[in-house]
């Protein structure tokens, strides 16, 4: 309720792409092998570190994807100029940095900005549609929040790159296109169990088919066109 009006603004981009076809990038080690050239002047939506690409400003970016909360220990102000760092059309952030993002001085683009509430577990989501300008669906990555972004944008085709989705097989050490520790923060949760992991990755996984229920409800093709990707959902 107290974020209500920075939600109802996203109502001003539901349906902009009414039809059109969109890539949504995520940020696995596949990337660097992708031939990028397929994407100049393509709409794509791009997340976190995508300012860390070589070929950042070949593609249309619609939207830039930064799905850490407040209480995260990746959110801070670095998250500020990595937005500052790539250039999109619109910047999304998780609900709760609201007022931090109000804080900070030192954005020099004019694009516009919106939040998401991503607070209904999977369980309990039975809607057949993302309202972003309400609460929605949890994710537990920046990934689910972009393609649910994609979906309320009106896209019809939305394909996946970079989605590898190998966590179980590499325990969260540098799953990610670019060097970690350089201009990027280090996940590495080899000390975490094992089992901690795996039941993370079915809660991914189910909030995922969640998001394929959602999408063939409403005639939305999904497509994961990684290479040798873990995310079988699409």
């Amino acid at each position: 309720l107290f974020h209500r009006k920075i939600l109802l603004k996203n109502k001003e981009i539901k349906g902009t792409k009414l039809g059109k076809t969109v890539f949504v990038i995520g940020n696995g080690p596949s990337l660097n092998d992708f031939n990028h050239t397929k994407l100049k002047n393509k709409d794509v939506i791009v997340m976190n570190n995508f300012d860390l690409c070589a070929w950042k400003d070949e593609p249309n970016i619609v939207a830039h994807c930064i799905g850490e909360p407040n209480n995260s220990d990746h959110w801070g102000e670095d998250q500020i100029e990595i937005s500052n760092n790539t250039n999109a059309l619109s910047y999304w952030y998780h609900y709760s940095v609201n007022d931090q993002i109000k804080k900070y001085t030192n954005i020099n683009h004019s694009s516009p900005f919106y939040f998401i509430a991503p607070v209904i577990p999977e369980n309990l989501f039975i809607s057949r549609k993302f309202h972003l300008s309400s609460v929605t669906l949890g994710y537990n990555t920046t990934a689910q929040m972009a393609i649910m972004i994609a979906i309320y944008m009106g896209y019809s085709q939305i394909n996946l790159i970079g989605f590898d989705h190998d966590m179980l097989k590499n325990r969260y050490v540098s799953p990610h296109f670019y060097e970690e520790g350089n201009g990027a923060v280090i996940v590495d949760k080899t000390n975490e169990s094992y089992l901690s992991i795996m039941n993370r990755c079915v809660k991914m996984w189910n909030r995922y088919y969640k998001i394929k229920e959602v999408a063939d409800a409403n005639n939305v093709c999904i497509t994961n066109k990684t290479k040798n990707s873990f995310l079988d959902v699409f």
